[in-house]
């Protein structure tokens, strides 16, 4: 009799907490906000945004809202905050033009934790501008140039290991994305050292992402957050002996070491001998450009959303956008909108022959916020592409490379793209 009392009080205990939340917690919408629904209680419609997203990302559920409402803006209620979702060109336009006025980085104490308070992501204004003057510096085209023969020798050394076996090409890719940008930045080619950085990276990258931010020892998030300190001592030590050694190696830390001027000097300089890969060759790859511009149309690997946080009301489309709301930007839906790619899903590199409208593909974002490393991240790619095509045949193992796996804001194919590669015979 005792326990049923006993159970009953904390029945009931429990049942006027919830409706207590509930009032507490209720979002108040404001007249003028987009129309769309908040969902459950506290979850919102979080559980169906997770649920579409597994099945075929976030665009996905942005499209099925879009159907529901009929506009190109809608509210809902996801990971615990109201959030409004705007899709389309305009979206992009906002986000490119906005600058610092209206709009900062959602969830900016996880970002804070995992790339620190003085990232180029999280700072803003002349700070931002600062800091990114800084990182640009080494990405002008004379630096970049001076990469191709690393990037060539990083190639085919990449490609040696892959002979005549079964590889996963996304984990591979990703291993020689990784070394290209230590060498770019540090001077550093593949080793034991390096791979536990890469290792450290990883397990930042994915755990960091993917997992309630709970500090706590043991939890995926702590986990990630250790990796973080061993990936930037490890970092540190070739800082370390840069300085203690002076050993110039005209590298991107090099640059950030010594005093910089305010504008760039020098003229473009040729590289190599005739025959040699060259910068003016890489740049007549005209048609792997639009190869490359595709895949990355169509695959939205990294994330298919930006997401953040109105600093004040935003007025779009003719609704408010309350401030203090979080915003999804959503970058997949505009990729594939048929009123601007026709057969959307087909792969038609030829599509970019000719000039898109503006603001309707923007794989490494744009404006103030535009993704520092696109010029060498294309000159990667391209060295890559080159170095394999003219030397290696390849096929793939399974077929169904169409299922994705989502690891907090980063999606990637499931199965890693197993191939088998072989060396064409001279």
């Amino acid at each position: 009799m005792d326990n049923l009392f006993v159970g009953q009080v904390i029945g009931a205990g429990l049942v006027l907490c919830s409706l207590l939340w509930l009032v507490v917690a209720r979002v108040r919408i404001p007249e003028g906000a987009p129309p769309g629904s908040f969902g459950w209680p506290l979850l919102g419609e979080t559980l169906d945004y997770l649920s579409w997203r597994c099945k075929g990302g976030s665009a996905a559920f942005f499209n099925d809202r879009r159907k529901r409402y009929g506009v190109d803006v809608f509210r809902t209620h996801i990971l615990f905050s109201p959030t409004v979702v705007i899709l389309g060109a305009d979206a992009h336009k906002l986000l490119q033009n906005d600058g610092y006025k209206s709009l900062t980085f959602g969830h900016s104490q996880t970002l804070q934790d995992l790339f620190g308070e003085k990232s180029l992501i999280l700072t803003e204004a002349d700070q931002h501008k600062r800091i990114r003057k800084a990182i640009m510096g080494p990405m002008n085209w004379k630096s970049l140039k001076s990469q191709i023969p690393t990037l060539k020798e990083l190639s085919i050394e990449t490609l040696k290991t892959w002979e005549g076996k079964e590889v996963s090409a996304m984990k591979e890719l990703a291993k020689f994305t990784f070394y290209s940008i230590l060498g770019l930045l540090l001077s550093l080619k593949p080793s034991p050292y390096t791979e536990t950085l890469r290792q450290n990276f990883d397990i930042l990258a994915k755990d960091g992402t993917n997992s309630l931010q709970l500090k706590i020892p043991g939890t995926k998030y702590s986990r990630a957050l250790q990796a973080r300190k061993r990936l930037v001592d490890g970092i540190k030590l070739v800082l370390d002996d840069r300085r203690k050694n002076g050993k110039p190696s005209e590298d991107f830390l090099d640059h950030l070491m010594q005093p910089r001027e305010a504008e760039q000097k020098g003229v473009l300089q040729e590289l190599g001998d005739e025959g040699c890969l060259t910068w003016e060759k890489l740049k007549g790859m005209h048609y792997t450009s639009m190869v490359i511009n595709e895949a990355l149309r169509l695959s939205h690997l990294g994330t298919d959303v930006f997401l953040r946080t109105s600093k004040q009301d935003i007025v779009f489309h003719g609704y408010t956008i309350p401030k203090g709301w979080n915003i999804m930007i959503d970058k997949a839906t505009t990729d594939i909108n048929p009123e601007i790619f026709k057969e959307p899903m087909k792969f038609k590199p030829a599509r970019f022959q000719k000039k898109l409208p503006p603001y309707v593909f923007m794989p490494f974002g744009g404006g103030t916020r535009i993704c520092a490393g696109m010029e060498f991240a294309n000159l990667e790619m391209l060295v890559f592409i080159h170095t394999l095509i003219n030397n290696y045949s390849w096929r793939l193992i399974q077929k169904n490379n169409d299922k994705v796996d989502f690891t907090g804001v980063i999606q990637k194919p499931k199965n890693g793209i197993p191939i088998f590669v072989q060396r064409i015979s001279e």
